[in-house]
This record gives structure tokens, C-alpha cells and sequence, in this order.
């Protein structure tokens, strides 16, 4: 492996696991010992679980060549490598919405909003549900056929029509934000 592939991979392992050790000693926290598990925490146990997802297949995609220059890499393995980034991605965009989900179970757990204030904090987390889907939606309709996202020589012979990558871009941001 060459490239910036095993610098990723530290670092994107090292934080998942700190990440996993907060998530289960929180869950753990909660479950053993106040004996009060509410939406927040199942909430927050399916964004870790879906960041291990991300991790995991974003990892196949560095293995797969993801992080090398795509001149070093055969046509199989660049297909693969965009295939797996791919899918990582759709696993990233979930485990970045639930906790702010979660959030919102936490605050209407500990702060019993009156109505109104429940009405703003549930629309609230719909839109965010919303722009995590449209998110998704946007990034696997980039290119028509999709497969032009993992397989460029499509694009190059024109059989797949791409929508420019600051489309993307400036959605993941705003979702992000």
C-alpha cells in the first residue's frame, strides 16, 4: 500500500476507536448504572454502529487502492477502490445525522419542552433528516448511469454524464453545517 492510504487508515481507526470506547462506556453508563436507556442512546449506539460501517468499508476502499494515485492503479482496482469509497461515504452521511438526532431526544428527555418548543426541535430534526437523505440521494445520482461514480472509463467514453463535484460538495457542507 503507497500513498496516503495508511496515513487514513491510523488515523481513521484510532478515532473510531475512541469513539467506540466513549459510546460504550456512555451506553454502559446509562444502561448498568442509572438504568435509564432512552431514544438519545439507541440513537447513538446506530451512529456508532454505522460509523464502524464507514470505517470498516472505507478501510476495504484503501485496501481496494483508494489514497494511491489512480495512475498506479489498474482499471479493476480504481473501479474498486471508487466503489468502496462510495459506499463508505452513504455509511459517513448516517453516522453524522443520528447524533444530532440524538441531541434533540436529549434535550426533549432532560428539558420536557412545552408543545411549541417540541414542535420547533421535532421540525428541526426532520430537516435534518430531510438534508441527510437528500444528501445521500444527491451523491449516488451524481452521474447518469450511477456506476459512472466508480467507473470512469465511462465517463471518459461519454456513456455517463456527471454533474460537476462542487454540486456535491456544497450540499455535504451545508448537511455538515
Amino acid at each position: 500500500m503507497e500513498g496516503k492510504g495508511p496515513t487514513v487508515l491510523a488515523v481513521m481507526w484510532s478515532l473510531t476507536a475512541l469513539a467506540l470506547v466513549l459510546v460504550v462506556t456512555r451506553l454502559c453508563v446509562r444502561q448498568r448504572l442509572l438504568r435509564s436507556f432512552g431514544l438519545d442512546d439507541w440513537l447513538i449506539a446506530f451512529s456508532m454502529i454505522f460509523g464502524l460501517l464507514y470505517s470498516a468499508t472505507a478501510a476495504v476502499s484503501v485496501v481496494k487502492g483508494f489514497g494511491q494515485h489512480a495512475a498506479t492503479l489498474s482499471n479493476n482496482a480504481l473501479e474498486q477502490a471508487l466503489l468502496w469509497n462510495m459506499i463508505s461515504f452513504i455509511f459517513g452521511i448516517v453516522s453524522f445525522a443520528l447524533p444530532k438526532l440524538a441531541v434533540a431526544a436529549l434535550l426533549h428527555r432532560i428539558l420536557n419542552p412545552v408543545r411549541i418548543h417540541r414542535i420547533i426541535l421535532w421540525t428541526l430534526v426532520s430537516m435534518i433528516t430531510v438534508i441527510a437523505i437528500v444528501n445521500i440521494l444527491i451523491y449516488v445520482t451524481m452521474c447518469s448511469p450511477p456506476q459512472g461514480l466508480w467507473k470512469p472509463t465511462l465517463v471518459l467514453d461519454g456513456v455517463a454524464k456527471c454533474r460537476p463535484v462542487d454540486v456535491l460538495v456544497g450540499f455535504a457542507t451545508f448537511n455538515g453545517g
